[in-house]
């Protein structure tokens, strides 16, 4: 698939969606996160950062479907109108001040040999997941600059070390 589709709806805040890496955020935690139940929700990428060349940490925020896209033939555009009643919903959701569940997902890499042409490309695979309280998504955040060099001087990626106090 083309890796610019979606600049054909013109829609700046799309464009920003698909190449921040919130939409591959999204996808991962739809379709590889199995204790993230994801099912008659949104997924709201909070946070999302590659942790040198191995892993991917993600912070994402759930919140319950209302509004109900009415999809279509064309795969891309579904695309388009699910990015858009989401967008919708969630900005609904954030001006009632409604907090949904949020969750801490860990990736590592895995590298799939594409042969046309031949080159190696990077795949995430989750690992582990939890769901937190937002007092420990800022602790998170807060020590993230601690957990990249504990990670340069060779610890792992762990929900325990990223959650430690």
């Amino acid at each position: 698939m083309n890796e610019t589709w979606f600049l054909r709806f013109n829609d700046d805040a799309f464009t920003h969606y698909n190449t921040s890496g919130e939409a591959e955020t999204v996808y991962i935690v739809r379709e590889d996160a199995k204790d993230v139940d994801t099912s008659g929700k949104w997924i709201d990428a909070l946070f999302q950062r590659e942790l040198g060349q191995k892993y991917k940490m993600m912070i994402v925020e759930l919140f319950p479907r209302k509004t109900k896209p009415q999809y279509t033939r064309n795969i891309l555009y579904n695309r388009y109108i699910c990015w858009q009643a989401a967008h919708g919903d969630i900005e609904d959701y954030r001006m009632d001040n409604y907090h949904g569940e949020k969750y801490v997902v860990i990736c590592n890499a895995k590298y799939v040999k594409l042969n046309d042409p031949p080159r190696l490309r990077r795949k995430w695979s989750v690992y582990d997941s939890c769901k937190v309280k937002q007092k420990k998504v800022d602790h998170i955040l807060e020590n993230m600059k601690e957990t990249e060099k504990k990670l340069k001087a060779g610890e792992v990626l762990t929900l325990s070390l990223l959650t430690a106090r």
